[in-house]
């Protein structure tokens, strides 16, 4: 058997270097992302730190740990994803020799163990070019944490040894499960009946693909029925999760939509030229070519429904974080100033009002079942109860904001009250600046988007620091004082409006960023997927071009109809992928416009357009190439070539 894989090996090179390259990525996505997360997990602030810069370190790390155990389980879920459907289609492209084994007298376990041990080899190659890779990629993630500012810049991802037990896993493992899976489904057809069938012969809608596409299916369900009765971030969250679920979903049932869309776009061709068989040709090819077709489809559903729908769900999030923040703010200019401006600002007669707010770090320990009294870190506004209402706009659902007097009480947002599970009249123990203050909750404030999560009274707030005010001011002499506080060495002062969308544009850079962080690799690993998938495709076509070619087609009527072929993958895929991507954002947008109070939908048409096109891109100059190479031979040749 092992002379026998090496055989294979050795014949097969242009298919199995598409597989040896899908692993290695993937061992180095898994690898990378999970020493950036053991990382993160054990790393602490720096000696040195005050109380405030410990705590926001600390909840930074905490953050980078979310961010990558997200990257570590969408990097698994694509390897998976990619190296079993890379098996699958190159253990279904070898149905016919497979048959010929069985007819010389192998058992199917012994086809098997020959599938098994060509995995195992290529999964063994795979994995070694995958540790190396690995390196500079946890170098990657390494200045991405640093910049997004999820760790301090003395930050270091260390080699762990034990990390090689996972990166085999990821490779032998996933890539003899792959193989392992499709030997027994092509062991199940009986040799002489595979030998004689097509591709879409092959029942592609096999069991595991309905178990998969139907749970996924049902999940999906359930989390947008759940998402419409949650409310702020946990709305949120469950809706831009829900893109992995809806992917994995219509993937496993794409050979279902797979005949329905060929068979239109067959129509279509035939109505744009009605005295050519091509568009009949291309419509029989892709229907008959289901598993094909379906392979080639899949990574474009993975790119198009992650990118577009991670991206467009923060997107929407975004969005709905600026129109809460300027309906939230009722002034005309902001003033942020290193000292007290009260006095000046009270007797100035341009001033209608203004309200003084400070921004401090707040921790708090927001999981008390747990014991573990480990604190997260919040941003807290202390404020003048008295005046911040003049300014802003308060939804106050229970309590008073005038109770926020005494420095002993705190005003939380119904989000944080909930994970705390406290109302009105319970204490929490906040620390500010390492000193721990027990605070009685007078009010709870509906839960937003761009607002702060705590409120605290001024008295809390240390004097030293930065002071921002919110001034109503008379629009007669509103250039003038705008020319008084602007000549102020020690303030900087803007028009709302101004202050607000680079307020709101910080913020959007910063999610746009944080997402993709998240999906940037692994949509590259899925982009390479296509041009693998499309390679492969056409690797194995070269006898039915031959056969083609003898029929009266020339090489460029071949790749006329391969090219079309290839549209119509790019159709399905993208349809997938948009439906997949779409039902995020529609989810994002009704947990967002749930939380601002008016409808939020963002589609990102530019993103959608530049994926589609470069997958398009890959996806049509891998397939000419491969056609231009498949139909070099004369067409004689190839037809008369023995198996």
């Amino acid at each position: 058997m092992l002379a026998l894989s090496i055989t294979a090996l050795r014949e097969r090179l242009a298919v199995f270097a598409g597989a040896i390259l899908t692993i290695t990525i993937g061992v180095a996505l898994v690898q990378a992302s999970l020493l950036a997360l053991v990382a993160a997990a054990t790393a602490g602030p720096p000696a040195g730190a005050t109380g405030s810069e410990r705590l926001v370190i600390s909840d930074a790390y905490v953050s980078a740990v979310s961010l990558m155990g997200l990257v570590v389980g969408l990097a698994s879920f694509v390897t998976i994803f990619i190296v079993g459907s890379t098996f699958g289609f190159a253990v279904a492209q070898r149905r016919g020799e497979l048959a010929l084994l069985r007819l010389l007298g192998l058992s199917q376990g012994q086809i098997q163990r020959l599938l098994v041990g060509e995995a195992i080899a290529l999964g063994i190659l795979g994995t070694l070019g995958g540790v190396l890779l690995g390196l500079p990629v946890a170098g990657y993630f390494r200045r991405t944490l640093i910049d997004l500012g999820f760790a301090h810049p003395d930050f270091e991802i260390a080699w762990r040894s034990w990390v090689l037990a996972v990166s085999l896993g990821a490779g032998i493992g996933v890539a003899a499960l792959g193989s392992l899976g499709a030997g027994r489904r092509a062991g199940r057809v009986p040799a002489l009946e595979a030998l004689r069938r097509t591709d879409g012969a092959d029942r592609v809608m096999n069991l595991s693909r309905w178990v998969i596409g139907l749970l996924a299916t049902g999940g999906a369900v359930a989390m947008l029925a759940v998402n419409t009765q949650l409310r702020g971030e946990s709305a949120v969250a469950i809706s831009i999760s829900l893109c992995l679920v809806i992917v994995i979903a219509l993937t496993a049932l794409a050979p279902l939509v797979v005949p329905a869309v060929a068979g239109v776009v067959g129509l279509l061709l035939r109505a744009l030229h009605p005295t050519g068989a091509g568009g009949a040709l291309v419509g029989a090819n892709v229907r008959d070519g289901v598993r094909r077709t379906s392979t080639t489809a899949a990574p474009i559903v993975v790119v198009v429904g992650l990118v577009v729908g991670l991206i467009g769900g923060m997107d929407v999030v975004s969005a709905g974080a600026r129109a809460e923040l300027e309906s939230s703010i009722d002034a005309d200019l902001v003033v942020e100033s290193h000292t007290r401006l009260d006095d000046l600002l009270t007797s100035h007669p341009h001033v209608d009002g203004f309200s003084r707010e400070m921004t401090v770090v707040a921790g708090i320990d927001d999981d008390l079942e747990d014991g573990s009294g480990r604190l997260a870190a919040y941003q807290a506004i202390a404020i003048e109860p008295s005046t911040y209402p003049t300014s802003h706009r308060v939804e106050v659902t229970t309590g008073a904001l005038d109770g926020l007097r005494g420095p002993d009480t705190i005003v939380l947002s119904a989000y944080l009250a909930d994970r705390l599970d406290a109302t009105v009249g319970d204490t929490a123990m906040v620390r500010l600046d390492d000193i721990d203050h027990e605070l009685t909750i007078v009010a709870v404030v509906g839960s937003t988007l761009a607002g702060p999560d705590i409120l605290l009274p001024a008295a809390l707030a240390d004097e030293p620091g930065e002071h921002r005010y919110f001034l109503r001011t008379a629009s007669s002499g509103r250039s003038e004082l705008f020319d008084l506080l602007s000549s102020l060495d020690v303030a900087t002062v803007a028009a709302v409006d101004e202050w607000t969308a680079a307020a709101s544009d910080a913020a959007e850079r910063q999610n746009r960023n944080i997402m993709v962080a998240i999906v940037s690799l692994t949509a590259i690993y899925a982009a390479i997927a296509i041009a693998n998938a499309a390679a492969m495709a056409t690797f194995e076509r070269r006898q039915e071009f031959a056969l083609l070619r003898l029929t009266g087609l020339s090489r460029l009527q071949v790749l006329r109809v391969v090219l079309n072929e290839g549209l119509i993958v790019l159709v399905v895929g993208t349809l997938l992928g948009g439906l997949a991507a779409f039902g995020t954002i529609a989810g994002a947008s009704t947990a967002v416009s749930g939380i601002v109070g008016r409808e939020i939908m963002v589609v990102p048409w530019p993103l959608a357009a530049a994926v589609v096109s470069l997958c398009a891109a890959i996806l049509l100059l891998t397939t000419s190439i491969s056609t231009v190479a498949a139909t070099r031979e004369r067409p004689i040749s190839v037809v008369g070539a023995r198996s």
